[in-house]
């Protein structure tokens, strides 16, 4: 069994120390942040939970062969779907299988993710209770009773709470409490109502995010140059922009590039200030550096050290 709890000020020490699980996050507020990440994998189970005091824009790729589920403990924003339609604020969420996953979390998310290998999941269960997790769809929230929601947090806020401080512990009864809890969520006599998650104004983001960091060197993207590769109008631009982020087109993408900035700088051998600043599309050194330290609440220079 392997068990890590850590703490972060760097969202790029965060997003690289969950092992073996592709992503990379983009800091989207400003200020500092304060990331915390507890990780327990058993035998067939994993179970980690994500605190982040920054807005995030996440980039994932869910591993093959398991069923990796989200569960919500706190995600501010409205009652039934978070501002981006990508995780359900109020039910289980059933992430893509061995895809990739585009979400952004608001400030002060905390949340539970469990991930259960195929082969393991079917020796642990009889086949019954094995179809409940296989018959939902991927990539879809199971909305369920705020009742039976706060039991289920409960019970694995608790558990993680525990395994915190533990110093031994048996893997059976931890996978079983895992499964059990589970189950009760998913049990077929409270009919779940199942909401697809993302949709097309999520699609406009994502294109726009993936559409920046692919830009050549010094390339000037302008939104009307996103509209014409979109066909959207402008207006459909901006209403995806705020739906989907709660901010402009404009002040988004440029955190996505001065993340990839900071990214690139971190490197061991980093590029010059300038270089990394020209590269990501900031001609002006001195409008760069301020919204670097903005964001970061450190300079370029800083990072590169």
């Amino acid at each position: 069994m392997y068990s890590q709890t850590q703490h972060f000020d760097q969202i790029i020490e965060h997003a690289a120390s969950l092992r073996h699980w592709s992503q990379h996050y983009d800091k989207l507020t400003p200020g500092a942040f304060h990331g915390y990440l507890q990780d327990v994998q058993l035998q067939g189970v994993r179970l980690f939970r994500e605190t982040m005091s920054s807005g995030v824009a996440q980039h994932t790729h869910t591993p093959a062969h398991c069923i990796n589920l989200l569960l919500p403990v706190n995600l501010p924003g409205p009652s039934d779907i978070a501002p981006n339609r990508s995780i359900l604020a109020n039910g289980l969420n059933f992430l893509p299988y061995d895809g990739d996953f585009f979400f952004i979390t608001p400030p002060d998310t905390d949340y539970i993710v469990v991930s259960l290998e195929c082969q393991a999941l079917e020796q642990l269960l009889v086949a019954e209770d094995v179809e409940l997790f296989y018959q939902r769809p991927r990539g879809y929230g199971m909305k369920v009773s705020a009742e039976r929601l706060e039991v289920a947090q409960a019970a694995m806020s608790g558990l993680l709470k525990q395994l915190e401080t533990a110093d031994e512990f048996s893997e059976q009864p931890l996978q079983d409490f895992t499964l059990a809890t589970l189950l009760d969520v998913l049990e077929p006599q409270w009919p779940g109502r199942i909401i697809g998650l993302g949709g097309s104004h999520q699609h406009i983001v994502k294109y726009c995010h993936e559409r920046v960091l692919e830009s050549s060197a010094g390339e000037s993207l302008s939104m009307l140059d996103l509209c014409r590769e979109l066909k959207i109008p402008r207006r459909t631009l901006h209403y995806s922009f705020e739906k989907i982020v709660g901010s402009s087109p404009l002040a988004y993408l440029r955190a996505i590039r001065l993340n990839a900035a900071q990214r690139s700088l971190a490197e061991s051998e980093a590029p010059s200030v300038a270089d990394t600043a020209y590269r990501w599309g900031f001609t002006h050194h001195s409008y760069f550096s301020q919204e670097y330290r903005r964001l970061f609440g450190h300079s370029p220079s800083a990072q590169r050290r």
